[in-house]
């Protein structure tokens, strides 16, 4: 809806978070002792950016390292390849940039975040069916992801972090988009109203719908059954009651334990090692994909490696922040 404004870019192909990867590698890794040094060591990096979508956004623009700042020369970049699409604003649709936020505002100093809130039953349901989470693990994340949100927004204030709720877009899409329009300083314009005018809705089998389906609301109610609510709720009621969501048989929740976790991520990499088929979005399109066992394998391999090193393994044996 955002991409169908006259002055906003919203690609396809989400870079937020290799661009988050990018300035930490950077920052790590950098070791060069002149500007000419630093400038073929981003363009490395960049080179190695997945499917090359880095190299895309900054093509054409040449960071003269002795004159500018990393930050300057991203920012510079990304005008221009919104200006060659006769945009003035660019933006990201990654999901999980939460996770990323402080090295977003470290290369964007002035950028601005909108967070899309849907209530946790349906969204655990979804990761639950299309991703394999094990219920109560969805339901942790988004737990984990919306508290962040609420941290976030505190910090950064009302000025640079919105909130917008899923449920009100479908219900109230006129009074949803002029809200983010004045949060972006930008003028409302009716083809927002029609996500069908967007290239991303084109295709039949298209992951983004041309229309805003009012009843997907409640569908959740028909699929889950009493006890996969429950289950949710009991991780999620307290800050459902905060964020203005309702639970239908529990008030107060409880966090699963850092142990609970890492067991649930185990189950979920099991799951995904001998789990042959998914369904994934690719090129904008749900399709069912066959995964190769080696890769299966490597992934599980690699994702039993980071958890174990990971912060969230620490917390098993008592580890605090």
């Amino acid at each position: 809806m955002l991409g169908n404004h006259p002055e906003v870019y919203v690609d396809g192909d989400s870079v937020g978070m290799p661009l988050a990867r990018l300035y930490r590698r950077y920052l790590r890794g950098k070791c060069a002792s002149n500007a000419d040094e630093a400038a073929a060591f981003l363009q490395k990096l960049l080179a190695r950016s997945y499917k090359g979508r880095l190299q895309r956004l900054t093509e054409g623009v040449v960071w003269d390292a002795g004159s500018e700042s990393l930050q300057e020369y991203f920012s510079r970049a990304v005008c221009a390849f919104a200006e060659k699409r006769g945009k003035k604003m660019w933006g990201d649709k990654t999901p999980e940039l939460n996770f990323q936020l402080e090295k977003i505002i470290q290369l964007f100093p002035d950028a601005k975040f909108i967070h899309l809130l849907r209530d946790p039953r349906p969204n655990a349901w979804s990761l639950h069916k299309r991703q394999l989470y094990p219920l109560p693990l969805a339901a942790q994340y988004w737990r984990e992801i919306n508290s962040m949100a609420c941290a976030q927004r505190n910090l950064l204030g009302p000025d640079r972090f919105m909130v917008l709720r899923y449920e009100d877009l479908l219900q109230n899409p006129r009074d949803s988009m002029e809200k983010v329009c004045s949060f972006l300083k930008l003028p409302f314009v009716e083809e927002m109203l029609d996500p069908g005018k967007n290239a991303s809705t084109l295709s039949a089998n298209a992951y983004v719908k041309p229309n805003l389906d009012v009843t997907r609301l409640d569908a959740w109610k028909e699929k889950m059954s009493s006890s996969q609510i429950r289950k949710v709720e009991c991780i999620v009621a307290d800050l459902m009651l905060e964020l203005g969501y309702t639970p239908e048989y529990i008030r107060e929740a409880k966090p699963l334990s850092p142990l609970r976790i890492f067991l649930l991520r185990r189950k979920l990499m099991r799951k995904m090692l001998f789990t042959g088929k998914r369904f994934q979005m690719v090129d904008r399109k749900w399709s069912v994909q066959k995964i190769p066992f080696s890769r299966r394998l490597k992934n599980f391999f690699f994702g039993s490696l980071k958890q174990i090193f990971s912060e969230d393994f620490l917390r098993v044996f008592g580890y605090k922040d």
